[in-house]
């Protein structure tokens, strides 16, 4: 993720958890929403009206489950079984970060699925629940 007009690759925006980088990921989604508040009165013609309400954002990530790396399924799954938050960041990874975007925020890990397909790699896929805002700011 350079700093540069044009599209982003993907492969270059990883998901830290506590600070720290989850390994084999190929997936990795941020959703923001906004719950909207039904206004519509008995005089609004049939017509509904809304506005806006709370912000809230969820995190998802699926992967490879990999057991020779420490921030992988194993990792997630004690901060699910201890119901322990947990800090994000949505962020590029290697070295040339600098004024990029960045994505943080606090959380809970509100599910977890780990397969073992027959023939196939094991995998693992998480999500994310936000516990206050999503902050998006420069890497400086």
């Amino acid at each position: 993720m350079t700093v540069m007009a044009g599209s982003i690759n993907g492969t270059s925006v990883g998901l830290y958890v506590n600070g720290s980088l989850i390994a084999y990921a190929k997936n990795t989604t941020i959703q923001r929403s906004v719950n909207m508040i039904d206004i519509t009165t008995k005089t609004s013609a049939g017509v509904s009206g809304a506005m806006p309400g709370t912000r809230s954002w969820t995190c998802s990530i699926d992967g490879l489950v990999a057991y020779d790396s420490a921030a992988n399924a194993e990792f997630l799954d004690g901060l699910v079984t201890g119901r322990t938050s947990c800090t994000i960041k949505f962020k590029p990874t290697g070295s040339s970060k600098s004024g990029n975007a960045q994505w943080v925020g606090n959380c809970y890990i509100d599910s977890l699925e780990i397969t073992a397909p027959m023939e196939d790699a094991m995998t693992f896929s998480a999500s994310f629940t936000g516990n206050g805002a999503l902050t998006k700011s420069d890497i400086t």
